[in-house]
């Protein structure tokens, strides 16, 4: 007990966790649980066991030179039009069909066997965790078949070489990722002045990337946003498509002008530029520049951001807006 003087009351001594404690924490709340030995290294210098395993490279890729996205893309639209032809000739489970379902199934599963594999068994258990921290929050579903061929593979190219680099690096890779594309229906999203949507106003312009980009992915729903503002960030998204087969980015983002909404448009009172060129992204990279927010750390990662982890040269504005 600490005494404060004539006439005040005692308070008790807060001391600062033992070296032992700041382990368990830096193990098991940042990591993903104590292997053997791994409690008694980390209380060597628990807050050194953290930071060491922050590499400006990004994450661990559990199968290094695994199959990418473009070549899972292909191989699911060779499996489809396969199975096609199967149901026309009314024979949908020959063998060439199961075969090549098959064959994308295993590589499904042998995606997600090494992930475990590596968290189980990896030393860097904070690494791996901030890796799945941004697995889950810019997530992709496996519900369409052409984007469950490209989970593991999104994961691979977006989230592991970003982990921690910076946030808008991330939030640009993931919103033109094949998978994502696929995943929010964005590659059929029509600007209804384009010229594709001028002579066909069946397929219209489709709001699924663009709200998932403000409420889930950067700046969420406290931050003021309306519908229309939702409504002309999708405009400014139209032309984000994914190559088709038999084009020469087959499965790699492509920017098609066809279906891009021309013209300038308004947000947040504020206005966005739009591209008429291949780089469709700088028309957003404009709104940042109006809107900052937009690249801004997540709120949800502010509430884990510990101060057991210092600053560093490189580590300042990892993950937030330049």
């Amino acid at each position: 007990m600490i005494k404060n003087g004539p006439g005040h009351k005692e308070r008790a001594h807060l001391s600062l966790p033992s070296n032992e404690m700041m382990a368990t924490l830096a193990v098991t709340r940042f990591g993903l649980g104590a292997r053997p030995g791994d409690l008694a290294a980390a209380a060597k210098d628990p807050r050194g066991s953290l930071i060491s395993q922050i590499t400006p490279k990004g994450a661990d890729q559990p199968q290094p030179g695994a199959d990418g996205s473009a070549q899972r893309f292909i191989a699911m639209r060779a499996y489809q039009e396969l199975r096609r032809k199967a149901q026309d000739d009314s024979e949908p489970r020959t063998v060439e069909v199961q075969r090549a379902n098959r064959v994308i199934r295993d590589k499904a599963g042998a995606d997600f066997l090494a992930r475990a594999r590596l968290g189980a068994g990896t030393a860097s258990g904070f690494r791996e965790r901030w890796a799945l921290f941004w697995a889950n929050h810019f997530t992709v579903s496996s519900t369409k078949e052409i984007t469950a061929a490209m989970v593991g593979p999104f994961e691979q190219e977006v989230i592991r070489p970003h982990a921690f680099g910076r946030f808008e690096d991330m939030l640009v890779a993931s919103s033109t990722h094949p998978a994502m594309l696929t995943y929010l229906d964005q590659a059929q999203s029509i600007g209804p002045g384009s010229p594709a949507g001028t002579r066909n106003g069946r397929r219209g312009l489709n709001e699924n990337l663009a709200r998932e980009i403000l409420e889930l992915h950067s700046v969420g729903l406290e931050s003021g946003y309306g519908q229309a503002d939702v409504t002309e960030f999708a405009k400014a998204l139209t032309g984000f498509s994914v190559g088709r087969e038999v084009e020469d980015r087959a499965g790699q983002f492509v920017f098609r002008e066809n279906i891009h909404e021309p013209g300038a448009a308004t947000s947040w009172a504020r206005p966005i530029g739009r591209t008429t060129s291949n780089r469709a992204w700088p028309s957003s990279r404009t709104w940042r520049r109006t809107r900052p927010q937009l690249v801004t750390l997540p709120s949800r990662l502010r509430a884990t951001s510990s101060p057991t982890i210092p600053p560093r040269p490189w580590w300042r504005g990892s993950n937030r807006a330049s």
